[in-house]
């Protein structure tokens, strides 16, 4: 065997080599992407779990639903307690929102929270929450909201309690 066939067979075993390490690669990323996505999943939903849990306090229970809304006779120490979990929300989805646009939320989780961001600001509390506080969002932030808005109409919040019970009559 030549010196020539020997550099050959050694260009020949470097260029697998190469399309080796590129195919690991490629692998190595992809489940680097997965595993962020699944870390920003797990945060975004113990930060949600955690908001919901903290509305369970009965008297923080009555000022949201009461707040969502829109009743007007809210004390002002209540209107700002619900005010504070209002904003606290809307970062939340904003945060989500963020998350979508760099492509580390998953799109079916980024449909279902649009779902409940427009179903949110259909609330009148809410909406006049988001009036208070939309100039503290990003730019697109605030336009994906207000376009929820612009094709959302204006709702109650669902009587939860009638629904419930309608629900558990009909199962037994």
């Amino acid at each position: 065997m030549a010196l020539s066939d020997l550099a050959a067979l050694g260009s020949f075993i470097s260029g697998i080599a190469v399309v080796v390490t590129l195919v690991f690669l490629l692998v190595q990323t992809r489940q680097t992407l997965k595993n962020q996505r699944s870390l920003m999943q797990q945060g975004r939903t113990a930060r949600i779990v955690d908001l919901i849990f903290r509305q369970t306090e009965p008297q923080l229970t009555d000022v949201m639903v009461r707040g969502r809304s829109g009743d007007a006779t809210l004390e002002p120490l209540q209107v700002e307690t619900f005010l504070s979990v209002a904003r606290a929300s809307l970062i939340s989805m904003e945060d989500t929102y963020l998350q979508h646009q760099l492509g580390t939320i998953d799109p079916s989780v980024w449909m279902t929270s649009t779902s409940r961001l427009a179903d949110a600001l259909a609330q009148p509390g809410m909406r006049a929450a988001w009036n208070s506080f939309r100039l503290n969002f990003s730019k697109d932030f605030v336009e994906h909201c207000d376009g929820l808005i612009a094709k959302t109409p204006l709702a109650l919040p669902a009587d939860r309690v009638a629904r419930w019970k309608a629900d558990v009559a009909a199962l037994v």
